[in-house]
């Protein structure tokens, strides 16, 4: 009897674990907090990180060092981020708006910089249930 309780105990711990992982796994691919990480690691500077978040058709045009060359030759440094907004127009395909801070540094006069705020809409596609990242164009080092 004694032996039956424990094993059903064990078996509910068990199925609480597999149910936990679970939503764990659903909460990582939330496309909310998929587009925060994306730019956590922007900010961070782990352009290796951050390219992962793109989709995969885009990632078989664009390297990871081209990704990469772009983000660390931006005169741009990122500060903050925050998703303001969600629009999905189909399940599996959404606009995000985050509102990003940012430093610009000026080329010329005396490498001056300002801080600002910017609000940037950003496509998002699911895809095998994750989120993707799909950037408007190569050369933009949003």
């Amino acid at each position: 009897m004694k032996t039956e309780i424990k094993i059903k105990q064990i078996i509910m711990v068990l199925v609480t674990l597999l149910i936990m992982t679970a939503c764990g796994d659903a909460e990582k691919n939330k496309l909310e907090n998929r587009a925060a990480d994306y730019w956590k690691f922007k900010i961070e500077k782990n352009f290796k990180k951050a390219y992962q978040f793109l989709t995969p058709g885009w990632r078989k045009t664009d390297s990871e060092a081209a990704f990469s060359q772009r983000l660390i030759t931006s005169k741009v440094k990122w500060l903050d981020s925050k998703v303001t907004k969600k629009e999905c127009s189909q399940p599996d395909l959404c606009i995000v708006t985050m509102e990003i801070t940012y430093e610009y540094q000026f080329r010329t006069s005396g490498s001056q910089k300002i801080k600002a705020d910017s609000m940037v809409k950003e496509t998002w596609i699911l895809k095998d249930n994750t989120w993707y990242h799909l950037p408007l164009q190569k050369k933009m080092s949003q």
